[in-house]
């Protein structure tokens, strides 16, 4: 996943790809990508590779998707960012050392 012009991190298949996720789950990816704001307790879960705890969290449209899901984390998102509690932390606090000029390009990119 590089960067765009703008030093916000963008999924392989552009910002459209989070169209992909089921859409209860497109705002956090998104904003976990590329604000480093920590997702609900499911997707964290997800993130962190958890397969039971993503289980025991999912309601049933998520436990439906859930190979979608993580399809997609894996193909779309930044290795850095997904596959255990650790990448989780330092993604977010890297993310959080971020320059303001590109947490506001990232923040105006969110769905509203």
């Amino acid at each position: 996943m590089p960067k765009n012009k703008d030093g916000v991190w963008e999924p392989e298949g552009g910002i459209e790809s989070y169209k992909e996720l089921p859409r209860s789950l497109q705002y956090g990816v998104q904003a976990y990508i590329e604000l480093g704001q920590i997702p609900g307790d499911f997707l964290c879960a997800v993130i962190e590779n958890n397969l039971v705890g993503a289980i025991r969290r999912a309601d049933s449209g998520n436990q439906v998707a859930l190979p979608k899901i993580v399809g997609w984390i894996y193909n779309e998102a930044p290795s850095q960012c997904w596959g255990s509690h650790d990448k989780l932390v330092d993604w977010v606090k890297e993310r959080e050392l971020d320059i303001p000029a590109v947490r506001e390009k990232a923040k105006e990119r969110l769905p509203r």
